[in-house]
């Protein structure tokens, strides 16, 4: 059974920057229920055409890598303040619409977060995301952002599988100098493995490349669905170039004018709200595993206590190594914390490891199906979200930082401020953003936001929503992260679709 430790020691990489956010949940959506929905207005910025005339050609050379796709690579400088200089290749994948010409709505580009997540996965799975009409109007663009996948990746080597700090809540200061210790070492080795493009690596060159790929599809105007982290890119875009937006849906914002602190402090709060909703309804609920535990409350807190101890074997991967973590455990519940669905599986894993002392489920749940490149994600994640904001420079900044979550959300709190010590050790940002757009002169822009989101907080969608100039707020009340086109609403999705296609905005929330 060598895939499950392999699984387990590639995917366990993710601890060390336990992801800001998670991919949006890919699945087909069936579209049996819709929201009113009708013309938005859009504080007097222009219209959008609807329908758009296709370009003859473009500057790409497409060739086919599937029966439905076709891709191709675009040369972007590395340095856009040296343009004539260095290139690196930005891969793209795309699946052309199906209808005919004449109701053509033009190019829609994909970004689904991360950051670190790759794209071009998008334009192959485009049957099992969105809706066929969707798929008649319109070309599925998607690409893998500089540094990510297959567009020059950056590479952290396998340096940081091991040892990787068991304790996210620390106590004493040799907990604390451990966790320090792992965030200098991935900063290091990903410096010297990728010292040329790390300076490079951001979400404001980003946004240049993807001007790029306009220009090189041949259109004037794009249409974008950015997801989480995906939505800093949407925003940042939309300011820069508003004149090229047509419909641009920002799902689950990120609000990068809130600092750094203010920040993280959000989303331990949402975490941490979204954990007792969870607790909550196991109380309520016989068919929730915990349930017969009477006290969830009590029985997560136990387990965590005892996880502060003591290991817990995983007998299932057929490894005497691999044990569950209190960190493991942590990353668990923060993954099954980004979907509703995840729930049950969540309630049951911690039955496992409480009754049983089983922490298979939990490892299972942390850190998913096996796949490589797990450094490669962790590294890219770390280098574009340090590169974006200005962050702490010293270790005392996080303890100090931890000690106060604590407070404000006592059971993820201290392991929300050490997601990102390794910005001490990465360079500082040549470009920070201040996440203060407006995007001024741009039409429309739908920010979608769930009430019940632990990651990307509603707080979040709201003041993106009320600073981008043209932006409308579509409230979906639930707990998941996300929620357009990823089947947990049908009145999300109409309403997206509606958008997308027609330019009108929902009238209601979800």
């Amino acid at each position: 059974m060598k895939r499950f430790t392999a699984r387990y020691h590639a995917r366990r990489m993710r601890s060390r920057t336990v992801l800001l956010t998670l991919t949006a949940a890919l699945a087909a959506s069936l579209l049996t229920a819709a929201c009113d929905s009708g013309n938005g207005g859009s504080n007097g910025a222009p219209e959008a055409p609807v329908t758009v005339e296709r370009p003859r050609d473009d500057a790409l050379g497409w060739e086919d890598c599937s029966a439905e796709t076709e891709c191709a690579t675009l040369d972007v400088p590395l340095d856009y303040d040296d343009p004539d200089g260095e290139t690196i290749g930005i891969a793209l994948a795309r699946r052309r619409a199906l209808g005919g010409t004449d109701e053509w709505a033009g190019v829609l580009l994909v970004n689904l977060g991360g950051p670190g997540a790759t794209g071009i996965d998008v334009a192959f799975e485009a049957e099992y995301i969105f809706p066929r009409e969707l798929l008649e109007r319109f070309d599925i663009v998607g690409f893998d952002p500089r540094g990510i996948g297959e567009s020059a990746p950056v590479d952290c080597g396998d340096a940081f599988f091991e040892p990787i700090p068991e304790d996210w809540t620390p106590e004493d200061a040799t907990e604390q100098a451990a966790i320090i210790a792992s965030a200098r070492e991935f900063a290091e080795a990903c410096l010297e493995r990728n010292g040329d493009v790390v300076p490079h690596m951001n979400t404001m060159n980003t946004a240049r490349d993807l001007d790029r790929i306009r220009e090189a599809l041949g259109v004037d105007r794009i249409s974008y669905l950015g997801k989480s982290y995906g939505t800093v890119l949407g925003a940042l875009y939309a300011d820069l170039y508003p004149e090229r937006v047509r419909a641009f849906i920002l799902d689950g914002a990120v609000d990068m004018a809130a600092p750094f602190e203010q920040y993280h402090t959000e989303q331990a709060r949402s975490f941490e709200a979204t954990l007792g909703a969870f607790l909550a309804r196991c109380a309520e609920l016989r068919t929730c595993d915990l349930h017969a535990r009477g006290d969830p409350e009590a029985a997560y807190d136990e387990l965590l206590g005892r996880l502060e101890e003591r290991s817990l074997p995983a007998p299932r991967y057929e490894d005497d190594d691999v044990r569950l973590t209190q960190a493991d455990a942590q990353s668990a519940v923060v993954s099954a914390l980004y979907s509703e669905s995840a729930w049950p599986q969540l309630a049951l894993a911690l039955v496992e490891a409480l009754e049983d002392e089983d922490g298979s489920l939990l490892l299972d749940l942390a850190y998913g199906a096996p796949e490589d490149g797990g450094s490669q994600f962790s590294g890219a994640n770390a280098i574009i979200f340090c590169a974006d904001r200005v962050a702490p420079r010293t270790a005392a900044a996080y303890h100090e930082l931890s000690e106060e979550l604590r407070e404000t959300a006592p059971r993820v709190g201290a392991t929300v401020a050490y997601w990102y010590p390794v910005c001490a050790f990465l360079p500082e940002p040549r470009e920070p953003l201040d996440g203060a757009w407006d995007a001024k002169g741009a039409p429309a822009i739908l920010v979608v936001g769930a009430t019940g989101d632990a990651a990307t907080p509603y707080a979040w969608s709201e003041r993106v929503a009320e600073r981008l100039e043209s932006g409308h707020l579509l409230t979906y009340e639930g707990h998941d992260h996300t929620a357009a086109f990823s089947a947990v609403s049908t009145c999300v999705d109409e309403a997206a679709l509606r958008y997308l296609l027609e330019l009108t905005l929902p009238e209601a929330d979800c």
